[in-house]
């Protein structure tokens, strides 16, 4: 482990010297030297227990993603200097920032929030915000307006922590409003949205979320062997459960954007310089197991502020969801009046 890490502190090293000498040419070529010398040195394996963990291709996965993006940066004629800080720091870690105590307590913490059934119980405010703050992207949660509204504020931020996310229903609004049109809908405004890397480009979060709805809507569609069938409120959610868990499990989750000075809005801007693979705190220092627990209880966290949401609007677990417009059915709930939500 001692020459891995003296090689990411010889590069990170090389970056603060650039950054403290913005004008200086050898710095920044020093910087870069650094780079191309070392992109392909690794910290080999990590320690739990006194067992050693070789790491794997996954758990290096955040370090190679930044460290492409870096390339992938200077070969595009953009200075150094662009360089977000902490696209340097998830492609180069240093020995003091990988602690095993706050991996160790984060476990623990997940544990706890993983014996809870997302489905009936309850989650104090507390651990809450503690599972979700490992998440490096927006945690917030709630109602779609609210999410949006919070992403208009922070674009006055420079280093805007939403930028490259956007609000995202976990329930589609066309599943919760049925024959109406988005015009005589109040779910589109009204309902419960947590942020989600980017919107439909490949590879973003967003995009594997809205595969997951359409492959969800396949399988309840049917074929002739199954006759299509509306979901209820809590099978649905079952399914989102499970897709959300993916996100924050794999590998490459969450976002950094490479260049600190753009907006990325464009799709080419999007996949030259956006940085995937290091949404959990220290993931890259986790056992499987550990990502595993660390990833479970951050969705179920999210499942249980979804329940409680639609809960409080008064649509119920077994409510039917009017998902396909030509099945009727007398039990399918109405589209719910989501304005009186908390």
């Amino acid at each position: 482990m001692t020459s891995g890490f003296q090689a990411m502190a010889q590069v990170r090293s090389a970056y603060q010297v650039m950054l403290s000498n913005a004008g200086d040419a050898g710095a920044m070529a020093a910087f870069i030297e650094a780079h191309n010398t070392h992109q392909a040195t690794y910290v080999e394996a990590f320690e739990v227990g006194g067992v050693s963990y070789p790491r794997t291709d996954g758990h290096k996965l955040s370090e190679q993603e930044a460290r492409a993006a870096i390339s992938r940066l200077l070969a595009s004629g953009y200075s150094a200097l662009d360089l977000r800080p902490s696209v340097v720091e998830a492609a180069y870690p240093l020995a003091e920032e990988v602690l095993r105590q706050e991996v160790e307590a984060a476990v623990r913490l997940a544990e706890g929030i993983n014996q809870l059934n997302w489905r009936s119980e309850t989650l104090d405010a507390e651990r809450r915000q503690a599972i979700r703050d490992l998440l490096r992207m927006p945690t917030l949660a709630g109602r779609y307006q609210d999410l949006k509204h919070a992403k208009e504020q922070a674009r006055a931020n420079e280093l805007n922590p939403m930028r490259g996310f956007d609000a995202d229903h976990l329930i589609p609004d066309k599943v919760l409003r049925g024959a109406l049109s988005r015009d005589n809908s109040a779910t589109l405004e009204q309902s419960f949205a947590h942020f989600m890397q980017d919107s439909q480009n490949r590879g973003s979060q967003h995009r594997f979320v809205t595969d997951a709805q359409r492959s969800a809507a396949k399988v309840l569609r049917g074929d002739r062997s199954q006759p299509a069938q509306n979901p209820t409120m809590g099978a649905y959610l079952e399914r989102a459960f499970k897709w959300m868990e993916q996100v924050y499990v794999t590998a490459d989750l969450g976002v950094d954007i490479a260049v600190k000075s753009s907006w990325l809005s464009s799709r080419d801007d999007f996949n030259n310089f956006s940085v995937k693979g290091f949404a959990l705190a220290q993931a890259g220092f986790m056992t499987w197991r550990e990502r595993q627990e660390v990833g479970r209880a951050v969705a179920t966290a999210l499942m249980i502020e979804a329940r409680e949401f639609y809960t409080a609007a008064g649509l119920q677990m077994e409510a039917e969801l009017p998902l396909f417009q030509d099945l009727v059915s007398a039990t399918q709930a109405p589209v719910p009046n989501l304005g009186g939500s908390v």
